[in-house]
């Protein structure tokens, strides 16, 4: 029952005291103890008691030992797997710095490899103390002593000697890698200034654009994880005076607008290539409304950012110029127009009978009737409303009685009763 439990060596130390006070106890038993004219005979009680703490102890030895070989085994496996990774002599950068790191990282376990130590050493110890003796066991502490010795007074002072000889050409390295990061980064920052990136003819074919600049965006996470990673290790080598990756980040805020800027230029032609080609009564022009204000601001945002780019001014243009327009669709958008106030837009324009599509209304010069549209559109919400008011009396009176009557016996006037 006592080993079905789970117990620290602690535990197991503080009971194997307490059985051994109990054997001390029973060595001071009596034979025969008198109580008043009573002879208690102890020598019975006392053979019979004997076992009990014998066999305890015998449990807890075994517990003991099983724990401190375990214990200990974890140890030497902890200071092999130091040793091993001390005992590295990396010559690249980045096997470099892992290595530093790894060696940062062991000493700051080194505490609790000694602590590791210290409590199998006291567990044999103890085991010593009660009379414990296992050959195996006392090779198994050798070895931890000699693989803590060499770690202690070897592995890991020669890996400092290592890191601080290989130090300063590891530096350079670093420098010389950034350096050609920061370069690369600007070949990226030049490509997207030139090309079909500034070419007001690739508006028409915004996905081609779109799909190089994936390339490059693959091109630059690379550099940006680089940069990030080269960061990382001039902390770790303690360098007083960061390299800054300005060309990366520049590169990055250039790419960033870019992105965004065919990204308008591509979504502007799937929207602008809707509304002009589905019939107008389907549109939602307070939707519509929104989205030229929405872009207009992007792409003002756009202009500013990438100053003097030809293809951020031309979208620009292109929306400003619908967001002029706005007006006039909104008027011919307005819900209270019928199909006789639609007619007579027609009419104006020269329309004809063919379908309302908003490119056809574009082609017939709808824009220059501005102030005609407004009018119609404001007639028909006048009318709208003049409808929604009778309807309103209309109904009221549905229900009304009007009770009537011949006015004097006439036979052909008639009255409110």
């Amino acid at each position: 029952e006592y080993l079905a439990t789970p117990r620290t060596h602690e535990e197991i130390a503080r009971d194997m005291f307490l059985m051994r006070e109990f054997q001390d106890d029973l060595d001071k038993f009596k034979a025969h103890h008198p109580v008043g004219i009573i002879t208690v005979d102890g020598k019975n009680l006392r053979a019979s008691l004997t076992p009990i703490p014998d066999v305890a102890l015998n449990a807890m030895k075994n517990a003991l030992a099983d724990i401190a070989r375990r214990k200990c085994q974890a140890a030497v496996q902890n200071f092999d797997a130091a040793n091993r990774t001390l005992a590295e002599r990396p010559q690249a950068l980045s096997s470099y710095a892992d290595f530093v790191k790894n060696y940062n990282e062991i000493r700051a376990k080194q505490e609790q490899f000694d602590e590791q130590r210290e409590e199998v050493e006291s567990m044999y110890q103890l085991l010593k103390q009660y009379n414990v003796r296992n050959t195996n066991d006392e090779i198994k502490l050798e070895i931890l002593h000699s693989k803590d010795n060499d770690f202690t007074h070897k592995k890991v002072i020669e890996a400092n000697v290592y890191i601080q000889e290989k130090r300063e050409k590891m530096v350079e390295n670093l420098q010389s890698d950034s350096e050609r990061i920061e370069e690369e980064a600007k070949d990226i920052t030049a490509q997207l200034k030139r090309g079909q990136f500034i070419a007001e003819d690739a508006i028409h074919n915004p996905e081609s654009v779109l799909e190089e600049l994936g390339t490059i965006q693959a091109s630059l996470s690379k550099l940006e994880e680089k940069s990030a990673l080269f960061t990382q290790y001039q902390t770790l080598f303690n360098i007083p005076n960061s390299f800054e990756f300005a060309e990366v980040e520049k590169a990055k805020g250039l790419f960033a607008n870019k992105h965004k800027l065919w990204s308008l230029v591509h979504e502007w032609k799937d929207t602008e290539k809707n509304w002009t080609t589905i019939e107008f009564q389907k549109l939602d022009v307070e939707k519509m409304n929104k989205q030229v204000i929405e872009h207009s601001k992007t792409a003002f945002q756009l202009t500013r950012a990438l100053e003097g780019d030809a293809v951020a001014t031309e979208i620009r243009t292109k929306i400003d110029e619908w967001k002029g327009n706005m007006p006039v669709i909104m008027d011919l958008g307005n819900p209270a127009m019928k199909n006789r106030h639609r007619d007579r837009i027609r009419h104006a324009i020269g329309m004809g009978s063919s379908a309302l599509i908003l490119v056809s209304l574009i082609n017939h010069n709808i824009f220059e009737y501005k102030e005609l549209v407004s009018e119609i559109s404001g007639q028909a919400s006048g009318e709208f409303a003049l409808e929604q008011q009778l309807e309103k009396i209309q109904a009221a009176w549905d229900d009304l009685p009007l009770p009537v009557m011949n006015h004097r016996n006439s036979r052909d006037l008639w009255i409110l009763a």
